[in-house]
C-alpha cells in the first residue's frame, strides 16, 4: 500500500503478500492480504520523503504492538514485539479459536471484536532531535499484547489472528 511518500508491505520471508481490495479515503488506505497459518511475517515501512521523519505505530488485532522510527529516505521492518533488549516475540498468523460457550459470546459482545484479523498502522510526522544520545538504553514496552483466547463462534468471521 502506498499513500504519498509512505509505503507499507506485509511479507512472509522475502515474499511480499498480494494486496486486494485496496481503497483510499482521505488519509486512510485499506486492503486485505492472504494470511498463511503458522507463518511468521513482517511489516515493512518505507519512508520516501526527502525531509520528513515519521513514527509508525503498529496495532495487531486491535492491540498495541510496537513503533518504528523512520528518518527521511529510510526503510524499517517490524518483525514482532520486543519484550527485552534481546527477546523478540515474532508475528505469526494463527488460527482463531472458536467456541460455542455462550458466556464467551457475552464477553465478546462487550469487547471490540471488529479489529480481530487486522493489522493497523498509524503514521505520525515528527521532528527529530539532532543531538539525541544514540546510546540511550532500550526500554521495555509498557505491556506485551497477550494471546487472544477462544472467541464465540458468532462473534467474529475471520480465519486468522496474530499470535506472538
Amino acid at each position: 500500500m502506498k499513500l504519498g511518500d509512505i509505503e507499507f508491505l506485509v511479507k512472509i520471508g522475502e515474499k511480499k503478500l498480494e494486496e486486494y481490495d485496496t481503497t483510499i479515503r482521505g488519509n486512510e488506505v485499506n486492503c486485505w492480504v492472504p494470511s498463511e497459518e503458522g507463518k511468521n511475517f513482517n511489516i515493512r515501512c518505507i519512508n520516501d520523503s526527502p525531509d520528513q521523519a515519521i513514527v509508525c505505530a503498529v496495532k495487531i488485532d486491535g492491540r498495541d504492538a510496537d513503533q518504528m522510527l523512520l528518518n527521511p529516505g529510510t526503510t524499517a521492518d517490524e518483525w514482532g514485539v520486543w519484550t527485552a533488549s534481546d527477546t523478540l516475540l515474532p508475528y505469526v498468523f494463527s488460527r482463531i479459536q472458536l467456541s460455542d460457550d455462550d458466556t464467551l459470546h457475552e464477553q465478546c459482545a462487550n469487547q471490540a471484536m471488529v479489529h480481530l484479523g487486522s493489522i493497523r498502522l498509524a503514521i505520525y510526522r515528527i521532528k527529530t532531535e539532532e543531538d539525541r544520545d544514540p546510546s540511550e538504553p532500550w526500554r521495555a514496552p509498557e505491556s506485551v499484547p497477550q494471546s487472544i483466547g477462544p472467541v464465540h463462534e458468532r462473534s467474529k468471521k475471520v480465519v486468522h489472528i496474530v499470535s506472538l
